[in-house]
């Protein structure tokens, strides 16, 4: 409930004439929010032209680890921004279900007045899974965007070698990877 509360403070601060703190508030929202286009940017940058060739694994779904709550949850808008530049994305997380995975991206897409046809386009692009162990060898790259335990005990020096990954979390010990390797990116 980050950017709602913070949205509230906004609020609070412009109803009691603090613009000045207001604003300091709502470019805090802006940051977030370049955030996660930022680390978006980067996996689409890793990617090149192949983007739509390859499918990227997001580990996680939810905001944060032990939850299904997904509400404003990084993982929806760093899909999005994938799915737009044409990528299939994989999705694996511990809790949140497939239902409320798809229904999270629709409603993004509503509420951007995106017509059913194009949004059953993007759909068609996801594919959600109940483990994790494929969608690992099957892709490209992985980004971890919630850090739930069971993504930290993975072997990643031995995924690292064939995968660029994209740690959003920051749940990889420096001594599971070879430091300078150019496929882990830490954001």
């Amino acid at each position: 409930c980050f950017q709602k509360d913070i949205l509230n403070l906004v609020y609070l601060c412009h109803n009691y004439g603090l613009n000045e703190v207001a604003e300091y508030w709502h470019q805090v929202i802006k940051i977030n929010n370049y955030q996660k286009n930022r680390f978006a940017q980067k996996i689409i940058d890793n990617i090149g032209d192949n983007i739509k060739k390859n499918k990227i694994c997001l580990l996680g779904w939810a905001f944060k680890a032990k939850t299904n709550d997904s509400r404003e949850s990084p993982s929806i808008y760093v899909a999005d921004t994938l799915i737009n530049a044409g990528a299939n994305i994989y999705i694996y997380d511990p809790l949140v279900k497939k239902n409320k995975i798809l229904l999270d991206l629709r409603m993004l897409w509503e509420s951007r007045n995106i017509s059913d046809e194009k949004i059953q386009r993007k759909l068609g692009r996801v594919s959600v899974f109940n483990g994790s162990k494929k969608i690992l060898e099957d892709c490209y790259s992985i980004a971890i965007l919630t850090e739930w335990e069971e993504f930290k005990r993975y072997d990643w020096d031995k995924l690292i070698l064939s995968k660029s990954v994209f740690d959003g979390r920051n749940i990889i010990e420096k001594a599971q990877y070879k430091l300078g390797k150019p496929t882990l990116n830490k954001l």
